[in-house]
């Protein structure tokens, strides 16, 4: 079986992640810590992304976020 994206590169595949990871995080990202902060944290994960990737064989990233109500 081939894999998705397996004849893109590492930073194209880093950049289809982020894109990924923002689609779904954003949403709940933003109501938590506001719109401003959101395009600087997801151009960091990008990059996060690309080292984690460069340092591993990764096949998949898996993202769990945890946020707690504050009061």
């Amino acid at each position: 079986m081939k894999h998705a994206y397996s004849d893109v590169g590492k930073k194209a595949r880093a950049a289809v992640l982020a894109t990924d990871i923002r689609a779904v995080g954003r949403p709940v990202l933003a109501t938590q810590f506001g719109e401003a902060a959101m395009d600087d944290l997801f151009c960091r994960s990008e990059e996060d992304v690309l080292d984690h990737m460069e340092m591993e064989n990764c096949q998949y990233i898996n993202l769990v976020i945890s946020l707690t109500k504050k009061r």
